[in-house]
């Protein structure tokens, strides 16, 4: 139990700093802001002429390749509660189970985990 509420107020700080720093144009992987509203909001842009580019971009190898340490870093910037901060910590420090192993790395961002995509727009 004390882990589900630890997972929670993590993901409530999360979400906050998501909620104040991000542009509202932003939509990837965003709470509330699925894909479908993203193609809206470009559509509505774009029909009243306010767009005069778009850019599509994949990353490779993205979540595999984020520095935990500088991830770390950028966190300990907005985040002064000691205990969220550990609770990242290990969620990195978790690895990624693959075939019955257990793989851990200094970089990257478990895909799959509910927290990734957030840990993601932050770095």
């Amino acid at each position: 139990m004390a882990d589900t509420l630890v997972q929670r107020a993590t993901a409530e700080v999360l979400q906050a700093i998501d909620a104040t720093e991000f542009l509202e144009s932003s939509y990837g992987f965003r709470p509330g802001r699925p894909q479908h509203q993203a193609l809206d909001a470009l559509t509505v842009a774009i029909a009243h002429g306010k767009v005069s580019w778009v850019l599509d971009a994949d990353l490779r190898a993205f979540f595999e390749t984020i520095d935990h340490a500088w991830l770390l870093r950028m966190l300990e910037q907005r985040i002064a509660d000691t205990r969220v901060l550990r609770h990242i910590k290990k969620w990195l420090a978790a690895g990624v189970l693959e075939d019955g192993v257990v793989h851990v790395s200094a970089q990257g961002s478990p895909q799959g985990g509910s927290i990734s995509p957030l840990l993601a727009n932050i770095y």
